[in-house]
């Protein structure tokens, strides 16, 4: 075994020490993806079938060994489940490319394909073999269903031609909706068969929450694009508290490919960002704030989760 592998083994090791339900599982994951453990069939497992090889991506203090994605060569893997999968992906970095990259990774999955858009900033520690940038790592998550399933994931639009890959067995956060108390019409979004509801709002509007922490705050944001406008826009996200701002930024996207507005044709939804801050015990009055560059207007979701969880 490599000293490389080894440094790996234990990076990956030690980031699942949190998760203890799901240690044994990923560890033997995580072997059988670097070739150090034969794939064997379990209530949860996961197989690549089909890659363009692996990567060592060198970072400060370890050694990520990842599968390479090509656009050229798309990864295919079964799942046996249920089970959920976070998918981990690094982009390659090329001069010339934005400060906060967008690319799309596609999910072809037994019941349908799912688009999925990522944001990622160029990592100051993560290298290829060649001493090659690589971003910094961006994450979804995947349900798999009873018994074993077929999965194809490829590289959409993105300014980069490959990507490092790796998989875990993790459960996504638990986020629950949060009702503000400003009225505002709701906004239902589809994205492939699942629907979502998210509040209308309009530029410069200003909502308020009513929240009692300690709790995890997310704000989540998309601009209504208008038919016929293409390309990149920006919108603005704050947060405050009695005159105290507790976040603020803003956001420049694109339309969602796969996201609709059934009741609400005119509208175009953009890809989702997130504004994230924390509250600390108490009762808390937060004043959020939307405002389009170009006047358009917004659908958000407010979202809170325990903090420790």
């Amino acid at each position: 075994m490599r000293k490389s592998e080894v440094r790996s083994q234990k990076s990956e090791v030690k980031g699942q020490r949190s998760k203890a339900g799901f240690l044994p599982v990923a560890c033997s994951l995580w072997l059988a993806a670097v070739g150090l453990w034969p794939a064997v069939a379990r209530s949860q497992d996961l197989t690549v079938t089909k890659s363009a090889g692996t990567i060592e991506i060198s970072l400060s203090k370890s050694v990520e060994q990842d599968y390479r994605l090509t656009r050229s060569e798309p990864l295919e893997f079964s799942v046996n489940g249920p089970a959920y999968v976070r998918v981990y992906t690094r982009v390659a970095w090329h001069e010339g490319m934005d400060q906060s990259e967008e690319y799309e990774l596609v999910l072809r999955k037994p019941n349908g394909t799912s688009h999925e858009t990522l944001t990622a900033n160029s990592s100051p520690s993560a290298r290829g073999p060649d001493g090659d940038v690589y971003s910094k790592w961006r994450s979804f998550y995947f349900r798999a269903p009873s018994g074993k399933s077929n999965y194809r994931l490829a590289l959409g639009s993105a300014g980069a031609d490959q990507a490092a890959v790796r998989f875990a067995f993790e459960t996504p956060p638990v986020w629950k909706e949060a009702e503000p108390q400003t009225e505002l019409p709701r906004l239902r979004l589809r994205r492939d068969s699942v629907e979502t509801v998210s509040y209308l709002v309009g530029d410069t509007s200003q909502i308020q929450l009513l929240l009692l922490g300690p709790v995890h705050v997310a704000i989540e944001g998309r601009l209504n694009f208008a038919q016929g406008v293409l390309g990149k826009q920006s919108f603005l996200l704050a947060a405050t508290e009695s005159d105290s701002q507790l976040a603020a930024q803003w956001f420049e996207v694109r339309r969602a490919k796969a996201v609709q507005c059934p009741d609400r044709k005119d509208l175009h939804p953009s890809i989702s960002r997130r504004l994230k801050f924390d509250l600390p015990a108490g009762a808390h009055s937060v004043n959020v704030r939307f405002h389009s560059a170009t006047g358009a207007s917004g659908a958000l979701r407010f979202l809170v989760r325990n903090k420790g969880n």
